[in-house]
């Protein structure tokens, strides 16, 4: 069991713990394009209101995380991807409190940026140097996933959004 990064609220893990319960699955993309990171600032009306992120979301029942994520993608951003269009993931075990998610990030490397229309989840967007994510005020294990992220990721995809 290798614990990337212990805080109070959160542990990030390499392996699942042996007392793991996976009781949320989350799919996220890193966006790149011309070294910017596409960052999504949330809404009012969420949970972690004003906060940014990247884009993604839950993990339906009997849905694959590259399954949610292109569903996200198009529901959050507009975007139409497909399974080609998704790079390598990364695969890491976030423990918030006593709550277990498995997250995957997947790199999306563009050639141009995209159009977006943004769901009512978020205010705004922003592309951000790759590497400064930290001058964001972040929804919690973010930066830590993020940076996780970017040790272990390799591009291979590129897509003409």
């Amino acid at each position: 069991m290798d614990s990337i990064k212990e805080n109070v609220s959160f542990q990030i893990y390499t392996t699942p713990p042996f007392d793991w319960q996976n009781q949320t699955g989350v799919a996220c993309a890193y966006f790149l394009v011309d070294q910017e990171m596409l960052c999504l600032q949330n809404s009012d009306s969420k949970k972690e209101k004003n906060l940014w992120g990247i884009p993604g979301g839950k993990v339906e029942p009997e849905e694959s995380h590259k399954d949610a994520l292109i569903r996200e993608l198009r529901e959050e951003l507009g975007l139409e991807l497909s399974y080609k269009d998704l790079g390598r993931h990364t695969l890491m075990f976030v423990r918030k409190s006593n709550w277990d998610i498995t997250l995957s990030i997947f790199d999306i490397e563009l050639m141009r940026k995209p159009v977006l229309r943004l769901s009512k989840e978020h205010q705004t967007h922003k592309w951000i140097p790759q590497g400064t994510h930290h001058d964001l005020d972040m929804r919690l294990a973010e930066h830590e996933a993020i940076d996780h992220h970017l040790v272990h990721r390799s591009f291979k995809s590129f897509c003409k959004v």
